[in-house]
């Protein structure tokens, strides 16, 4: 993160490897499984208070937490500042800060090299200059070693840190921790970090100083030493490489360069600023290219950004929508190759949630709960959380929503090697835990039982209440999953006994109520919620994320579904307007969409204390507003405004499905459709004037455009011009 300061610049670090924690296992409560089935049995009597107070017991300990290495000073100490500028292009990845200082030009370049593995800092001046540095570490050094050119440091990551939420409501937020936050112990992450600089002045690494230079640049590693130190080498490669994938797809909408400070755009946004959509859009590419690689870890709830020492909510895996969010427009954005960690810490979790399967349920295959870390703990982490598990941490369809989510892959490469190799292994041992723990009612259904509704609870008599006899959202996973595991069965030409097996599970499953107002029921009885416009929109899960519903094929559901969101309401934190946007796109609302869309696109102040209702939008640097801030909003408005553009299965693509009237001229290009096809289309007056397709794959498919259906066949790797 770089600031860009004239008098003391300050940049934090983060590396993706440092956390608190152990891979130790946590210790698993006595007798679990005949605690999940006492639950299950109050749940059934409908002894609620009797099956909240005994989920403290069935929970473990919490996860780690993702953790800044710390911020490195430059103080210039600069004066009478003329012509300053500050920026970040996107398509190069490169941050750059400069202005005259004295009538003296200085300019600072910062990228972060996915090559080269480390952090370059190019600070340069027409005369030559003097500064001083430093790197205050957050975590323990244990020992340092200093050469002429190179600081080399070696470190350890705490075994735990005091609670976020705990001291957030003691003593309000922001909260800032000292230094006694953490616990050292045995068996926690190692790391070096090595500062080396190159300068054409007098560099004095043990002053921390240097003299007479026009230019110093700094390479910043951890875990890692450079061995390149071509600044020009590494930057050309750093720019081939990023450009390579950031300029792959390309979205108009006739928006125009802007003079206008970035602050200033926001706060007067009314919706006519084409460029400010355009920029939003470019730059979740951006964060997503930046923060989930191959070779990386999955993107977490604050990306890669995180400089708090006690972050949000341990600013880790949140798997009741916030992980599997973050990847919602990695394919459909032509970013395939984003998606490879999270195929990674589903595996890492597979193998962790074998155990948590087994110790907690009797049941085989693999389960995660609601969060993770990078040890791949699957647990129901909730224990040090009395007075909330019952809330989230009672929530063990995780893996089956991530394994759901996994057929993407497939959907949009139609790579058999990889669904055989990779995916469907992952998928069936999701459905195997499943199967084992289904409980079947009277009436011969299939549900999930006990189950809840994500961080969303019911009224009884004024008490809380959030463990159901089962949830619509549980189940509509288990359709989604099991559909698609029955889909990749017979694509694979594999298990018909399993896939017969699965085809009874679907035809008998439990079918969620429509209330007397015509909303869909969250829970299996028309409960009073307790906050009727909560962020979670959990049981509209069937719509999207997952193609359950459309007005086309259930319009009598697709009503109810478009109820029960009319009545969220048109608040909401900055995620839960982004999945708002995905919805509106789905039941083909395109005025909805945008309002969302200009919601999450309203200044937010960092300044100000912010709660769960109205605070959702975007503060100066464009960062969404959870609050205080997550990522994954930055990431879903990708997703989101290409659902508006484009809706596709595998054969069958709609152009436009949901175009906002206001949205009446414009382009996109390197759009990707299920079925590994790449579009390519211009509109003018809400209609498609231009229209190509490719795919590596050839196939026939049909095409929704301008109204009718267009039957196209692809030969492959042909680019076929389609006459609309």
């Amino acid at each position: 993160m770089v600031y860009g300061k004239t008098d003391r610049e300050k940049i934090s670090f983060n590396h993706e490897s440092l956390w608190s924690g152990t891979y130790d296992k946590h210790p698993v409560p006595r007798n679990a499984p005949e605690i999940y089935q006492q639950i299950r049995q109050y749940t059934l009597e409908k002894k609620f208070e009797k099956a909240k107070e005994l989920v403290t017991s069935f929970t473990a300990e919490d996860i780690g937490s993702y953790l800044p290495l710390g911020n490195m000073f430059f103080d210039f100490n600069h004066k009478n500042i003329t012509n300053y500028n500050r920026s970040l292009d996107l398509s190069s990845a490169i941050a750059t800060t400069e202005y005259l200082s004295d009538n003296i030009h200085h300019k600072r370049e910062v990228f972060a090299s996915y090559d080269y593995s480390c952090v370059v800092i190019k600070i340069s001046s027409t005369e030559k200059s003097d500064f001083s540095f430093d790197f205050e570490h957050n975590l323990k050094i244990t020992d340092n070693k200093i050469t002429d050119d190179t600081l080399t440091f070696h470190g350890v990551c705490p075994s735990s840190i005091d609670d976020w939420l705990e001291l957030t409501i003691k003593h309000g937020y922001p909260f800032y921790p000292g230094d006694d936050s953490y616990t050292y112990s045995e068996g926690t992450i190692k790391f070096s970090h090595n500062i080396k600089i190159i300068s054409n002045g007098k560099v004095s690494t043990y002053d921390k100083n240097v003299k007479d230079a026009t230019e110093t640049i700094f390479y910043i590693t951890v875990n890692n030493q450079v061995q390149e130190t071509s600044f020009n080498k590494i930057k050309e490669k750093h720019i081939e490489d990023f450009s390579s994938l950031y300029n792959k797809l390309k979205l108009s909408l006739g928006g125009h360069p802007s003079g206008m400070p970035l602050d200033d755009r926001l706060k007067n946004f009314d919706g006519t600023d084409f460029g400010l959509y355009e920029l939003f859009y470019n730059f979740g590419r951006y964060l997503m290219l930046s923060a989930s690689r191959e070779g990386t870890t999955a993107s977490t709830l604050q990306g890669i950004w995180n400089e708090d020492k006690i972050p949000m909510w341990c600013c880790g895996f949140t798997l009741d929508i916030n992980t599997e969010m973050c990847y919602w427009p990695v394919f459909s954005a032509n970013l395939d190759s984003c998606f490879k960690p999270f195929i990674d810490l589903m595996q890492k979790m597979r193998e962790s949630g074998r155990e948590t399967a087994r110790e907690y349920y009797n049941a085989s295959g693999f389960v995660c709960h609601s969060n993770t870390d990078i040890f791949g703990h699957t647990n129901p982490n909730g224990k040090n959380h009395p007075f909330s598990a019952f809330i989230w941490a009672f929530w063990n369809m995780s893996s089956g929503w991530m394994s759901a989510q996994l057929y993407d892959a497939y959907q949009y490469t139609l790579d058999k090697t990889l669904l055989k190799e990779t995916l469907y292994p992952i998928m069936k041992e999701s459905v195997e835990f499943c199967l084992d723990i289904l409980y079947r009612d009277e009436n011969g259904k299939y549900m999930i039982c006990p189950s809840i509704s994500p961080e969303n609870c019911f009224l009884i008599d004024g008490e809380l209440y959030s463990i159901d006899k089962t949830t619509t959202m549980s189940n509509a996973i288990i359709q989604d999953l099991f559909t698609k595991l029955i889909e990749a069965c017979t694509i694979l030409n594999i298990d018909a006994g399993f896939k017969q097996k699965l085809e009874n599970v679907v035809e008998n499953l439990y079918s969620a109520k429509i209330l007397d107002d015509g909303r869909l029921a969250e829970w299996t009885d028309n409960y009073v919620e307790f906050d009727k416009e909560h962020r979670h929109l959990s049981h509209l899960y069937g719509l999207y994320p997952a193609d359950l519903i459309s007005p086309e094929t259930t319009p009598e559901l697709a009503k109810a579904y478009e109820k029960s969101l009319e009545a969220k309401g048109v608040k909401g934190t900055g995620w839960s307007l982004a999945w708002k946007i995905c919805l509106w796109a789905r039941l083909r609302n395109s005025k909805k969409a945008k309002e969302n869309i200009d919601r999450l696109l309203r200044f937010v102040d960092p300044s100000t204390p912010l709660g769960y209702g109205d605070d959702g939008g975007c503060y100066p640097n464009l960062f969404c507003s959870h609050p205080p801030f997550q990522i994954d909003g930055n990431f879903c408005i990708v997703a989101g405004i290409n659902e508006l553009l484009v809706q596709s299965k595998v054969g069958y693509i709609n152009i436009l499905p949901a175009l906002p009237d206001e949205w009446k001229n414009g382009s996109i290009s390197g759009i990707k459709a299920k079925g590994n096809v790449l579009l390519d289309f211009t509109w003018e007056n809400g209609k498609v004037i231009s229209l190509s397709l490719s795919s590596p794959v050839s196939q026939n498919l049909n095409v929704a455009v301008n109204g009718k259906t267009v039957e196209v066949n692809l030969i492959s790797n042909e680019k076929r011009d389609v006459i609309v």
